[in-house]
C-alpha cells in the first residue's frame, strides 16, 4: 500500500510512503519506507524530468510492529501527518497501528480493525472518512476516525452505509444422483464473489463505485448418513 503526503506549506514537495509485506523463508517480513525528493535518503538516482535534474532518494522507515500478518485497511489522519493501518492474518483481526510521519514513531492504537475494506479517505466537505465497507458485498460508507490518535483503544463503527449493488443470495442445491443410494447427494453451490472493488472521490460530496463480481459454481458429492 501506498500514501502520498504532502510537505510544507513553503516547499510543496511531496513524499510516496510505500508500505509492503512478504514471506521470506516461511517467515513474514514488512517493510516500509519513504521516497523523498531533494535527498536525504541513504541511496538514490537522479532523474530528468523536463529537463530539470531531481533526485529520488529511498529513505527505510521503523517496520510497523507486526510479527505476523498482512496489511489490510488504512488512512490517513490528522491531514496526513498520520498513517493508520490495520492488520490480519488468518482470517482474524491483529491489530490497527498508527506511524507519526514527524516523530516516524509507531503505537498500538488497539486490538481491533479499521471499519473499510481497503482505503479510506478523509473528505473535508463531509468531516468524515469515506469508504467500502468490509463485508460483501462491501457498500459505500462512512466513520468518524477524528479519535484515534486521542483515544487508540477505542473501536470505530461504520456510522453511514448507503447500499448501491447487492448481488443475487448464494444458492446451494441438493441432487441424489441415484435413488439406490439416497446417502449420496451432490451438492452445488453458486455464490457472486466480489474481485475488484474501487472507490473514486468526484469532489463535493460525490462518489463513484465500480465493483466486478465473478459467479462462482461449486459442486461436490457429500456421504449422508441414514438413521
Amino acid at each position: 500500500m501506498s500514501f502520498t503526503i504532502a510537505g510544507d506549506t513553503g516547499t510543496g514537495e511531496e513524499s510516496l510512503y510505500v508500505m509492503r509485506s512478504g514471506t521470506v523463508n516461511q517467515c513474514s517480513l514488512n517493510f516500509f519506507e519513504v521516497l523523498n525528493f531533494g535527498g536525504d535518503g541513504d541511496g538514490g538516482r537522479s532523474s530528468y524530468y523536463f529537463d530539470h535534474k531531481i533526485d529520488l532518494r529511498w529513505r527505510p522507515l521503523p517496520r510497523p510492529p507486526i510479527d505476523d500478518g498482512r496489511f489490510g485497511s488504512s488512512t490517513l489522519l490528522d491531514g496526513g501527518r498520520i498513517i493508520c493501518v490495520s492488520s490480519w492474518f488468518d482470517g482474524s483481526a491483529v491489530g490497527t497501528f498508527c506511524f507519526d510521519t514527524v516523530s516516524c514513531e509507531w503505537w498500538h492504537a488497539g486490538d481491533w480493525q479499521l471499519p473499510f475494506h481497503d482505503t479510506a479517505e478523509f473528505i473535508p466537505e463531509l468531516e468524515t472518512w469515506v469508504g467500502l465497507s468490509p463485508d460483501h458485498p462491501h457498500h459505500l460508507c462512512a466513520a468518524d476516525l477524528s479519535g484515534i490518535a486521542m483515544a487508540p483503544r477505542e473501536e470505530r463503527t461504520l456510522q453511514h452505509v448507503w447500499e448501491d449493488f447487492n448481488p443475487p443470495p448464494t444458492v446451494e442445491t441438493s441432487l441424489v444422483l441415484n435413488k439406490r443410494f439416497p446417502g449420496i447427494v451432490h451438492t452445488t453451490k453458486v455464490e457472486w464473489s466480489a474481485q475488484q472493488l474501487h472507490l473514486v472521490n468526484l469532489g463535493s460530496g460525490r462518489f463513484c463505485t465500480a465493483k466486478v463480481f465473478t459467479l462462482q459454481c461449486r459442486g461436490d458429492s457429500i456421504t449422508q448418513l441414514l438413521r
